[in-house]
């Protein structure tokens, strides 16, 4: 697996916020990643039935779904995904 780029599908929908999730991890680790953006999570739930990923990045703001009811279905299409959740609210 050391040859193999890691599978990001980051979920988010501003596009500014995106472009600094890519440039940080390509910049703070040294392993190689693939990333592949949604800006719906509808766009995200299509990508995930066609194809593979090693993680998600979760906007838990995004046009179509709000809080945990993004990462809630999120987890029902793909239960074994790992999902980092990115946020900018202040309400644990």
């Amino acid at each position: 697996m050391a040859n193999r780029n890691l599978r990001v599908l980051l979920i988010e929908d501003d596009p500014v916020a995106s472009g600094l999730f890519q440039a940080q991890i390509a910049s703070d680790f040294t392993s190689r990643f693939e990333t592949v953006v949604a800006d719906t999570l509808g766009k995200a739930l299509d990508e995930i039935a066609r194809d593979r990923f090693d993680v998600a990045a979760l906007d838990l703001i995004l046009p179509d779904a709000r809080g945990l009811d993004a990462l809630d279905r999120l987890r029902q299409a793909a239960e074994d995904l790992p999902v980092v959740v990115l946020t900018g609210l202040d309400d644990e």
